[in-house]
């Protein structure tokens, strides 16, 4: 397995940009997956720098509804034609941050995804077949505590 940072928020490369935000890229014997897409198209112009072609990606896999892991997601469906778009189905809640500055998926990118015909909304489990599985372990039990750490999700007004 390979395992590719297209976008972080930093860089040793001075080829390579850099951004708050995350990307990844996974090259398996029998996968190319996306994970995540960063804030910006910047994931995209790192891959072509690193010599990774992002039209022959299987899948892409989006950890979670934030704007720095969703925001390139407008690049890749431009770039990429075929790949299903697995995305968990609570990603398009409303969250913001503790300034209540929107954090969330940004609407344009929401409504490509759902206009793209490539969008599969996951559940707490996800079989992708070939020994691949997602597993959003939010129904899990914690066994410390947590904090949002200044991020929050509006339920129910």
């Amino acid at each position: 397995m390979k395992l590719f940072t297209l976008i972080e928020n930093t860089t040793a490369d001075e080829n390579l940009v850099c951004e708050h935000g995350l990307s990844l890229y996974i090259e398996t014997e029998k996968h190319r997956i996306l994970f995540d897409a960063g804030q910006s198209d910047a994931f995209a112009r790192n891959a072509e720098a690193l010599g990774i072609d992002l039209a022959t990606a299987d899948m892409a896999v989006v950890s979670h509804g934030h704007y720095d892991h969703t925001g390139g997601l407008l690049r890749f469906l431009e770039l990429n034609r075929h790949a299903p778009v697995y995305v968990q189905r609570e990603a398009f809640g409303h969250f913001e941050a503790e300034s209540a500055r929107s954090i969330g998926i940004v609407p344009t990118v929401a409504a490509a995804l759902r206009e793209s015909g490539r969008l599969v909304l996951t559940d707490d489990e996800t079989d992708l077949g070939d020994g691949l599985s997602l597993h959003s372990c939010n129904a899990e039990q914690r066994p410390f505590a947590s904090q949002s750490g200044g991020l929050f999700m509006m339920r129910d007004g």
